[in-house]
């Protein structure tokens, strides 16, 4: 259309950017964002935002912070989906101080910080390990009558999970079960590593009829977690035998279709007439996943 000499409208070039950016072309996104402005258009809400998600998808965050003062500068009002996104890319940049700023910034305009924003920055702020600030952002949110989701639950289990706070961590996920939301691989796989970093044996164990109880179904993350916690129960493998049977029968999985955990697991415990020693379960790992690491 272009090189046929037809300027067409805004509308036109919003349609050809979110287009080449949703395909990752950012180079001919910003070719077609230059031409717009060639022939006269002013950018709107729309353009920003197409370029703004389109630079922090494609890990071009400096690109998306300056657009994005750009925009004010010019008298556009950031949506709140365009705070959310560069919010996100900056608290996983591990720019929180900026992120903490644009929340900020939110909450001083018209914008209202939504769920998405309070669960974006609650899990940047536990990243940094700051426990307070994230405790504080979580009054705030009850405030704004506010309900924490499953990803708001999720994060908060999982980052107390690496923070070592798996009291707190199983708490959490006691409460999340209490408010009718289901619990997924991902949150228990966080406190599976959690508890095996501290080879807490027996917890493991019950988290694992807990999986059970709850339908969970294997992944391949969740497996290999799973086979790093046999070799921190290792030493304990005789007292731990039978109840490992127990819940790792077939029976008590559903697994994905990338992940024979279930079955492997119960058949490894059931004919393993000495202890499982580490380098077997990396052996393990490196069959059923096709790459042998250690959990984390």
């Amino acid at each position: 259309m272009v090189e046929r000499g037809i300027a067409g409208n805004l509308f036109t070039y919003n349609a050809l950017i979110g287009g080449c950016l949703q395909e990752g072309l950012v180079g001919k996104a910003i070719k077609f964002w230059r031409h717009a402005l060639d022939l006269g258009f002013v950018p709107n809400s729309i353009t920003y935002s197409l370029m703004i998600n389109g630079f922090c998808k494609t890990h071009m965050l400096k690109f998306a912070k300056g657009l994005f003062s750009k925009m004010r500068a010019s008298g556009v009002n950031p949506t709140l989906i365009d705070y959310n996104v560069l919010m996100l890319y900056l608290c996983k940049e591990g720019s929180l101080g900026q992120a903490r700023m644009l929340f900020e910034e939110m909450r001083s305009t018209n914008c209202v910080p939504n769920l998405v924003s309070f669960n974006t920055i609650i899990d940047g702020t536990l990243k940094a390990g700051d426990i307070k600030s994230a405790k504080d952002l979580l009054e705030d949110m009850f405030k704004m009558g506010l309900t924490p989701d499953a990803i708001t639950f999720s994060t908060i289990v999982n980052r107390f999970s690496k923070l070592g706070l798996l009291d707190e961590a199983k708490v959490v996920l006691e409460k999340m079960i209490a408010c009718d939301l289901q619990p997924d691989a991902f949150v228990f796989d966080s406190l599976l590593k959690g508890y095996s970093s501290k080879g807490e044996s027996e917890k493991i164990i019950s988290l694992l009829h807990q999986m059970a109880d709850k339908g969970v179904i294997l992944d391949s993350e969740i497996t290999s977690t799973i086979l790093s916690c046999l070799c921190q129960i290792s030493d304990d493998y005789d007292n731990l035998n039978y109840k490992l049977l127990d819940v790792l029968h077939p029976k008590s999985f559903q697994c994905s279709e990338k992940s024979a955990a279930s079955a492997i697991l119960y058949s490894v415990i059931k004919h393993a007439h000495t202890v499982i020693h580490d380098q077997e379960v990396l052996h393990l790992h490196y069959v059923i996943l096709g790459n042998p690491r250690g959990g984390t």
